[in-house]
Order: C-alpha cells, then structure tokens, then sequence
C-alpha cells in the first residue's frame, strides 16, 4: 500500500492574559475558539486591549478567591488534508528569548514582577479527563514541549478546559496586575493512505523470440504419392460351403457323378443275378 502524505507544519501564538482587579466590573464572555481553515489558524474571539490574539477573556477582572473557567473549542474546517493532529505547547517570557508585549509592558509589569504574580496563581488544562497541565501560569509542566491534544477528521472539534484558580488571601499588593503567556498551537495535515494493486501489470512481449505465433498450415509435397487410406476391416462372416473357385464347384460335381455311375452299375449286376 502506497502512502501519499503532505506533511505541513502550522503554527500560532496566542497569549493567556490574566487581568487581576480587587473590583468586580461586568463583562461580555464570548466562545473561545481555535479553527483551522484554508490553511490557516485563526482564533475567533474579540481579544482584549492587550492583544487580538488574547484567548482567555474569561480570565479578566478576576478576584482573589474566583475559580474561573474558559472553555476552549479547536476545530479542523480546512479542505486540503484528510485529518490533522493539533499539538498545544506553553513559552513563558524573559527579558531576550519572549520579551512582554509591548502592551503589557506599558502596563507597569516587568518579567520578573509578572512572575511573580503568576506565580501566586494555580491553572490546570484538562482535555476530557485527561489532566495537561496542573500548576502555576508561570511555570512550563506538562506544556514545555509539543503535547497532542487530538486528531481530528474535516469537520471534527475537541474541548479544552482550562481552570484558574485565584487564592483567597491574596494580598493588595497584586491588585490591578496582568499575567502574560502564550501558548503555542502546532498542526500538521496529512492525507489518508491510498490503496494500489501490488500486481505489476503485464506488458506485451518485445522479443520475437517471446511471441507465440499460430501454427501455420502444412501444404501437401506434389513429389510424394497420395498416402493410402487403410480400408476399413470386414466383419467376421460365418462360413456358409460357398466357394469363390469354379474349379473347387467342378471337381465336387464329377465326384457326385462318379458315385452315382458306380451305384447304378451295382444295381444292375445284382438285378441280373436274379434274373439267372
């Protein structure tokens, strides 16, 4: 079986922003989603003033004691591959490798002070009843490298949930401060297998040698004289005293005319003997 794959890398950054108030304000939670579509991977909820690739709007405005939790749908529309597998991996920022976002930088956050809140904070990442991650926002865990999260058929999603959980005795210290991470989507598409026959195909021979050629029919030599069809053999006929030869007829004849010379003569011997 013949296997035909395109094997095709597609990354994207998106950023988990924690915004911590020690006020509750009102705010509009739209689905978070990820969807791979002509090729791209594109994330499908209105971001936030830091980023347009912010995937955690739920993970806003929370409070010291919330338990927060954001549903996240990755979904497979593209058109070019069969299936694809979706890996999912963590990058947290310094100050060379992932600087901040300049956004959250003008914020007032440094790397150092924004691990340090991060760190005051417990997030685990739960695929069905698979558990990814469980630690700090700040730390790596179960996401420092490529984790895959499914395959996925043309039309198929899978679910993340991801749960931030906010200490109750945080203190004042933390109020109005921003997290940042992001998180890494890779997705590689393939193509299912495509059966072949494995018999080679039979091409005609090139070698005259190899080319079966009909018989083709004997003419009769006029040199040689007709061969002679054997005559088909007579039955068996009982013999019957018939003869074929006159002379075997003739011979039988004078013999049966001697006999009868012969008696008449006795006949008449013996007839004058009486007479006397």
């Amino acid at each position: 079986m013949r296997k035909i794959k395109k094997h095709i890398h597609y990354l994207l950054s998106i950023s988990l922003l924690i915004l911590l108030f020690f006020s509750y304000s009102a705010m509009s939670f739209a689905a978070a989603t990820v969807t791979f579509a002509d090729n791209k991977l594109l994330v499908f909820n209105p971001g936030s003033a830091y980023t347009s690739s912010d995937l955690f709007e739920n993970f806003k405005g929370v409070m010291p004691g919330d338990k927060l939790t954001e549903e996240i749908t990755i979904e497979n529309k593209n058109k070019d591959f069969d299936y694809i597998k979706v890996y999912l991996r963590a990058i947290v920022h310094d100050e060379v490798g992932n600087p901040l976002s300049q956004s959250v930088t003008a914020s007032g956050e440094t790397v150092v002070s924004m691990q340090d809140f991060l760190a005051q904070l417990s997030m685990q990442v739960k695929k069905g009843t698979d558990l990814i991650f469980d630690a700090s926002p700040d730390e790596l865990d179960g996401l420092a490298a490529n984790v895959l999260l499914g395959r996925l058929r043309r039309g198929e999603s899978l679910k993340l949930d991801v749960v931030l959980t906010v200490p109750i005795d945080l203190g004042n210290e933390y109020a109005n401060r921003v997290g940042e991470v992001d998180w890494v989507f890779t997705v590689e598409g393939f193509n299912d297998p495509v059966p072949t026959d494995t018999t080679e195909p039979t091409e005609p021979p090139t070698d005259e040698s190899e080319i079966t050629k009909p018989p083709s029919p004997v003419k009769p030599d006029p040199t040689e004289p007709p061969s002679e069809k054997p005559e088909p053999s007579k039955p068996d006929v009982p013999h019957t005293g018939e003869s074929k030869n006159p002379w075997t007829t003739i011979l039988g004849l004078a013999l049966v005319l001697t006999a009868l010379v012969l008696i008449l003569f006795f006949i008449r011997r013996i007839r004058k003997k009486q007479t006397r």
